[in-house]
């Protein structure tokens, strides 16, 4: 058996998985033959990504991120490829990163910090308790679980939405179907801060636009982490230029990176992170780690960890 990784691998890893695997051939793209026969491709080459595996007859590829929007999953289907997700990799990083952001927006830290540009000794004036506020979560799958376990000591209650409305967990007080919200079949009256971990499919891309964004309290707190697609920039600039937002907490964009033109730069209320609440310092250790996993099961013929449901997009 041959594993193509396109992720560099660090001596540990290497060596971990070499004791692991001794009949395994590990290789990296420069130990690449013409003629090699690779049975899984860890990461992809965007550019090379669909020939290496036609050329190399590659069955398995593991992603390197949750999100699995930029490949090409009609091909990965025609090729009967399977493809894996980096699922729960970064999930419990990203719940902190939004405990963060809610903490912070009680606190009202960013009003904080424009009076300290201008030098303005002043209280912040919408500081709240955390504790009386009810929020809503679009995505129910590893981030949207790892979220709600984070926020559930801090917060009211939390309710969790996705495309079936069936409840994949206890930690949710109740789990809506997105489509019935749209339709307006459920309306919500009491939802203070709206958290959007949705991945990127062609149901979810620009979801949340005006009609959506009507459905909730106002102003209400918007956090994006899931995938920068699934908002409607434009609309959203709206909503918080009208206040009908208070202030939204945006770490992923339409546009990568975020060009310097964007209206966004100019808005006070709309906090801006670089893509960076699913970062690990130790990214590769963490990923390999989840990959030796996954690589005892397929040589166990067990199933899979992350299988990606072409169908459904993620």
């Amino acid at each position: 058996m041959k594993v193509l990784s396109l992720v560099p691998f660090d001596y540990e890893s290497f060596k971990k998985l070499k004791e692991k695997f001794p009949k395994v051939d590990f290789l990296e793209r420069n130990q690449l033959k013409e003629d090699d026969v690779i049975d899984v491709m860890l990461g992809w080459d965007f550019n090379d990504g669909l020939n290496l595996i036609q050329q190399h007859h590659i069955k398995w590829v593991q992603s390197v991120s949750a999100g699995v929007d930029y490949f090409p999953l009609e091909e990965f289907e025609k090729n009967n490829v399977i493809l894996t997700s980096a699922s729960g990799l970064n999930s419990q990083r990203v719940a902190n990163f939004v405990l963060l952001q809610c903490l912070s927006d009680s606190y009202s830290i960013n009003e904080a910090y424009i009076n300290r540009i201008n030098r303005k000794w002043k209280v912040p004036e919408n500081i709240y308790d955390i504790r009386e506020k009810n929020i809503i979560i679009f995505g129910t799958g590893s981030i949207g679980k790892s979220i709600s376990e984070v926020l559930s000591p801090f917060v009211r209650n939390i309710y969790g939405v996705n495309t079936s409305g069936k409840k994949s967990s206890n930690i949710f007080d109740a789990t809506y179907k997105i489509g019935d919200i749209i339709e307006g079949k459920i309306t919500f009256s009491n939802i203070d801060i709206v958290i959007n971990c949705l991945p990127e499919t062609s149901q979810t891309t620009h979801i949340f636009y005006n009609k959506l964004l009507k459905k909730f309290s106002k102003p209400f707190t918007y956090i994006s982490i899931g995938r920068g697609e699934t908002t409607n920039t434009s609309d959203l600039i709206q909503f918080v230029d009208k206040g009908d937002i208070k202030t939204a907490f945006l770490d992923v964009f339409e546009q990568e990176p975020l060009p310097k033109d964007s209206k966004i730069w100019e808005n006070n209320r709309i906090i801006v992170t670089p893509h960076i609440s699913g970062m690990l310092p130790h990214f590769r250790c963490d990923f390999f780690e989840l990959f030796s996993k996954n690589l005892y099961n397929y040589c166990t013929h067990k199933e899979l960890n992350g299988i990606v449901d072409y169908k459904k997009g993620y």
